[in-house]
């Protein structure tokens, strides 16, 4: 169950450029209103292992105000929108609940120095995947890295094959550390290679003390139903938790 947040700002709001870190605290902190504990352990731990690799199984959207009403200045987000949406989705009934439960219990939330006045809460529906193939758009930047000895992460780039492989490979494991299982199918990426060709997609963004690179790009995956809802609700790649990866599926036309 993907949630949809609408807030309320003022037109003119700023944030700052590399906001993230601060949409990951305000995450947390709505689910620990009703749940502590399990956050806690969720933030620290994780619930979810693959090979000790934990997972945080859950992803959210930059906030959107929509197209033309942000723009940048003096490193901040100027947003002349008085509307502001967000999405959170994860494949955890229990995560998704708690999110809904503490958003729709707040007037207002804060994040850096922008209040949000919480104006509506509701569930998107899943969108149908009964076809085994889908076409995304990307919310946030996907990101995929292997291990450098020297850099510690190598980010890699769309326009290689092992990117897309990387990101199969993340979501594999993920499918495995929650069902316990092997996921029901391969899943084949696709990347829209003419929008590659003529859009700048990459965005780098630091997080805390960390510089991560990540990629906005459209693409196509078929794989069998229940991998594709999988990777709708917890989001493609690494990093989901820190707010990459989440995509939302678009028609094929």
């Amino acid at each position: 169950m993907r949630i949809q947040a609408i807030f309320e700002i003022v037109p003119g709001s700023r944030l700052c450029i590399n906001y993230q870190y601060f949409l990951t605290a305000m995450v947390y902190g709505l689910l620990s209103k009703s749940a502590p504990d399990f956050t806690k352990r969720l933030h620290d731990l994780g619930f979810w292992r693959h090979q000790e690799k934990p997972f945080k199984l859950f992803c959210f959207s930059p906030l959107r105000g929509g197209p033309g009403t942000t723009h940048v200045e003096s490193g901040n987000l100027v947003f002349e929108a008085d509307r502001l949406s967000w999405e959170f989705d994860s494949p955890v009934p229990a995560v998704t609940t708690l999110m809904a439960e503490s958003l729709s219990s707040c007037s207002s939330l804060r994040v850096w120095q922008v209040e949000l006045r919480v104006i509506q809460v509701k569930s998107l529906p899943l969108p149908d995947f009964s076809g085994g193939r889908a076409r995304f758009v990307c919310l946030s930047p996907l990101v995929a890295s292997v291990y450098d000895p020297q850099l510690r992460h190598r980010y890699l780039e769309p326009t290689e094959e092992r990117f897309w492989e990387v990101i199969s490979e993340n979501l594999s494991r993920k499918w495995e550390a929650y069902h316990g299982t092997l996921p029901p199918s391969a899943i084949r990426l696709i990347p829209d290679r003419d929008y590659l060709a003529v859009k700048k997609t990459s965005k780098l963004i630091s997080f805390r003390s960390d510089c991560v690179r990540g990629y906005l790009v459209p693409f196509a995956a078929e794989a069998h139903p229940d991998l594709l809802a999988f990777g709708h609700q917890c989001g493609f790649g690494s990093r989901n938790s820190q707010g990459f990866g989440m995509v939302r599926a678009v028609s094929e036309r």
